[in-house]
């Protein structure tokens, strides 16, 4: 120990630099709203054993932006079901919701969500996968449903 003129403690230890890797906690960019009113379920067009959260908006320059639309219900994310209520199982019996499962990614990895999709009175559902950071063109059928991808370093802004 010793009182001395160095900037920043004893033992040589604020010397060390150290560096952190941490790109933040992944996020699709949306917010979504739950499903259960049978009226809404139907409008939407889902099917009767479907369950899935309803998106209401999607942040501009998120990885769901020009992907997943407002209107769109998120079924699945990863092959796990989502419940009207937004949560999807979690240690067998136990929910959490299915953010969740987004903040677990990394930076680069894919994502598949199954989502629903109205179109002119047509409905219908598809998964795809998109990498973290790329761009996809939803080309083809409009009905078809788009998956979006998790991005790191995100603030906890919409889930």
């Amino acid at each position: 120990g010793g009182g001395g003129g160095g900037s920043g403690g004893g033992d040589g230890d604020a010397a060390q630099s150290h560096t952190y890797d941490h790109a933040g906690f992944c996020m699709l960019g949306i917010k979504c709203q739950p499903t259960d009113n049978p009226a809404m379920r139907s409008y939407l067009g889902m099917l009767p054993h479907e369950t899935g959260v309803l998106v209401t908006y999607v942040v501009k320059m998120s990885p769901s932006a020009g992907l997943l639309e407002v209107d769109d219900v998120l079924l699945a994310v990863d092959g796990e079901e989502v419940a009207n209520d937004g949560t999807v199982s979690f240690r067998g019996w136990e929910r959490v919701a299915f953010d969740h499962l987004i903040s677990l990614k990394e930076p680069g990895q894919e994502v598949a969500l199954k989502v629903r999709r109205r179109v002119k009175a047509k409905v219908s559902p598809e998964e795809t996968a998109l990498r973290v950071g790329e761009a996809a063109a939803v080309g083809g059928d409009a009905a078809a449903a788009v998956a979006a991808a998790a991005v790191g370093g995100a603030s906890a802004a919409a889930g």
